[in-house]
């Protein structure tokens, strides 16, 4: 019956996985009971509580297709909603990652061992 129930079941949109597995992880879940719970791997479950943590607003417009995924991604570089929604604006629509990362981390680029290393705070407040 299990794997009747995989057949026919409807993937879930990534939001819905987003609020799904943070719920779990709030209530004290690893990432592989999640993993394990829903089927997936345990990187997936990593990306959605990443992805989780990222404005609401912004994954609102995911929701709506207004983001792509790799977008949102780069989005997580910071946890601060306010910069997250200011790159988004200045952007404007249809943003690629590397767009977003870069305004995410412009200026704030240290070397560490001789590779480039973003800044987890965000220093887009001169957009």
């Amino acid at each position: 019956m299990k794997e009747a129930e995989n057949i026919v079941r409807v993937a879930m949109h990534p939001t819905d996985q987003f609020a799904a597995f943070q719920a779990m992880a709030d209530q004290g879940r690893s990432v592989d009971e999640i993993a394990s719970r829903y089927g997936v791997a345990g990187r997936t479950v990593e990306q959605r509580l990443k992805l989780a943590r990222v404005s609401p607003a912004l994954i609102a417009a995911f929701k709506e297709d207004e983001i792509g995924r790799e977008a949102m991604m780069a989005f997580t570089i910071t946890d601060d909603h306010g910069c997250q929604e200011r790159v988004w604006r200045t952007c404007g629509g249809r943003s690629y990652a590397t767009d977003v990362r870069r305004r995410l981390t412009e200026g704030k680029i240290s070397r560490i061992g001789g590779a480039p290393k973003p800044s987890l705070t965000c220093h887009c407040g001169r957009l």
